[in-house]
């Protein structure tokens, strides 16, 4: 057993970790979600100031952080007795802009290595690195490697509750350094629904938020980062009178760059049209819509781009190109630039959509899309479609081919209707929900109005329109109907 002993039953299988801390170094925790690390980093944290080292946490759980907001790698300095990762003071934060790696593995192993080389700057002596729940698959074994390398890890830590984190560690079998320590996840560890690991992140983002101002500064006074924004010079005239012609909706914003030609639309864009712009422009036209813009969660960046605050950038003044920041940051003047998160919140935290993945091909929500709120679907067999890290296509880079991002659906049937409850065939007649079954649609509506919503599909018999609609209602959200979506016919067996 070792030396902590309150307020955690450290088992005493855990020793060789707890002996790592004492000796200090680089620590580096590896596990999946909900399998205990923040806890684990707590306690190796403790141990070694106890043991009289100066000590630092990396938190780089972007999604579940605890010393931090989320979104961004953290660092904390151990000054004293700890409960948890919680009680160690922000020492220094860097903005990845999303509280999921996907889509962010670059982002994620660089602010890693960036915090960690704060800690050792900082003079500590033993750096517990906490790391998000992503281990599988190529992603997980890309970042995690990434990590390793870029913070200098001396010891990989472990928590596994089968085997699942071994693809992870076979390549260090043969390697002096990092030394492997496996442990096993205690059993006390309690697993969150998404749910509440949503709502925990809306708590710690509220709590940082709170009590900010607003600023607008121009854009050229704070440069954007990850964003096309600002990046060119503005387009002639009669530029950006072809590019509304060709897209048919209002162009608020155009500017042309190295990259092609930029622009900012009022209203939803349309693939084909943005393709055909771009055929005018050597393939070359990016699109984005105003609303993609606004709502963005950023950070503010000093002279050395360091981050030293979060933001919201709640609107975007084109005309005169200025930015309308809302942030708890009291040194502004300090700000040297802006870097453009992937999501939307609001001032309470509550996250309002996933814009797109920087540097992925989604930036400002544009190329071919991003990440955004969940869409849902509904036809009147009962096929109904969520999806958690989906595309929410508001712009495309002409002549790219649309690609799907990867998308979760969750399948909901329409409420009972009047023939269910008597037995019918129904197919495509079209029978009116019962009592039950409106009961059962505001259920399911209440149920989905915790998560992100992007758009509702739903087939056009009137049993599914209801229950499509009495979900669409917490979101400000229109069905899409569509009779191709209907349940199949069953003919002379209808009835």
């Amino acid at each position: 057993m070792g030396q902590v002993q309150s307020p955690w039953d450290v088992p005493d299988s855990w020793e060789p970790a707890l002996e790592a801390a004492r000796e200090g170094g680089v620590l580096l925790l590896i596990g999946g979600v909900d399998s205990g690390k923040s806890t684990l980093a707590a306690i190796l944290a403790a141990e070694a100031h106890q043991a009289g080292r100066k000590t630092a946490v990396v938190d780089a759980d972007i999604g579940q952080a605890s010393i931090g907001p989320p979104t961004c790698v953290s660092l904390g300095m151990v000054e004293g007795e700890i409960r948890g990762c919680e009680d160690i003071p922000l020492a220094a934060l860097d903005f990845v802009g999303s509280p999921s790696p996907k889509g962010h593995l670059l982002q994620c192993a660089t602010s890693a290595a960036v915090m960690t080389a704060a800690a050792r700057a900082a003079g500590a002596e033993t750096v517990v690195v906490d790391t998000t729940g992503l281990i599988a698959g190529s992603a997980g074994r890309g970042l995690k490697s990434a990590k390793v390398r870029l913070t200098g890890a001396d010891v990989v830590i472990a928590l596994q509750r089968d085997e699942e984190a071994e693809h992870l560690l076979a390549a260090y079998a043969r390697r002096r350094r990092p030394r492997v320590v496996r442990l096993a996840c205690s059993r006390k560890v309690k697993p969150r629904t998404r749910e509440e690991r949503a709502a925990r992140r809306q708590r710690h983002l509220a709590a940082y938020l709170a009590g900010g101002h607003t600023m607008e500064v121009s854009w050229e006074d704070l440069p954007l980062e990850n964003t096309a924004l600002g990046a060119g010079e503005p387009a002639p005239g009669h530029v950006r009178a072809h590019a509304e012609e060709m897209l048919g909706c209002e162009v608020v914003h155009a500017e042309w760059g190295g990259e092609g030609l930029f622009v900012v639309v009022s209203g939803r864009l349309d693939s084909s049209a943005l393709r055909a712009l771009g055929e005018g422009f050597e393939g070359r036209a990016v699109a984005c819509e105003v609303s993609a813009l606004e709502n963005r969660l950023a950070g503010l960046l000093g002279e050395q781009g360091e981050t030293l605050g979060l933001g919201i950038v709640e609107r975007v003044d084109f005309a005169a190109r200025r930015l309308h920041i809302y942030t708890p940051l009291k040194e502004v003047s300090r700000a040297r630039g802006v870097r453009m998160g992937a999501i939307q919140v609001a001032r309470d935290g509550t996250q309002l959509a996933w814009k797109g993945e920087p540097g992925a091909g989604g930036e400002d929500g544009c190329n071919t899309g991003g990440q955004g709120r969940h869409p849902v679907g509904l036809e009147s067999a009962g096929r109904f479609g969520v999806g958690e890290e989906p595309e929410n296509r508001i712009g495309l880079e002409a002549g790219m081919e649309d690609q799907s991002r990867e998308a979760t659906l969750l399948l909901v049937r329409h409420g009972e209707t009047t023939w269910n409850r008597e037995g019918r065939v129904q197919g495509q007649q079209d029978a009116p929900l019962s009592e039950r079954g409106r009961e059962q649609a505001r259920l399911t509506a209440e149920r989905l109005s915790k998560m992100m919503v992007s758009a509702i599909y739903s087939s056009d018999l009137g049993r599914a329109k209801e229950t499509a609609e009495a979900i669409a209602a917490p979101h400000n959200l229109t069905p899409q109907f569509a009779r191709a979506l209907r349940e199949r016919s069953f003919g002379v067996l209808e009835g």
